[in-house]
């Protein structure tokens, strides 16, 4: 990761919305499946545990609190390079769903950057089933 996706993310912390809330939000407003507390201030304050824990719940946030855990997703897959079906497909998938809204709140160089890591995480990973669901971003990374 760069220093300009670790500022991307940190620009938009803390999250308006974080990984328990998305869960919550998903459950139509019950903890009863949300019971691991997070505190997110800041991108190191997110952990492994709470990204697989909260894994599938990346859609249910708003496009500023997905950037905010940009930087930490695509920490965790540089940590568990084999496991990309479950905390970073899920990611990118909303990523891809709110990537209009999420261009709209980044700067042309931004926007860039995260592609540029989307790209390289692309040709580093055998990440081709997340990338073929994700029309969006996939028609503007470079080849």
């Amino acid at each position: 990761m760069n220093a300009t996706v670790a500022a991307i993310s940190a620009r938009f912390g803390p999250p308006s919305m974080t990984l328990r809330d998305g869960r919550i939000q998903d459950d139509y407003g019950s903890e009863s499946c949300a019971k691991l507390v997070v505190n997110h201030r800041t991108t190191v304050d997110v952990t492994d545990e709470e990204l697989e824990y909260y894994q599938d719940v990346y859609t249910f946030l708003t496009p500023d609190s997905l950037l905010f855990y940009l930087a930490p997703v695509t920490t965790w897959l540089s940590r568990h390079p084999n496991s990309g079906r479950t905390v970073f497909d899920s990611f990118v998938w909303s990523l891809d769903r709110h990537w209009k809204a999420v261009q709209e709140i980044l700067s042309s160089d931004e926007t860039e950057a995260v592609l540029t890591l989307l790209k390289s995480l692309r040709d580093k990973s055998d990440l081709e089933y997340t990338y073929g669901h994700c029309t969006a971003i996939f028609a503007n990374l470079p080849n």
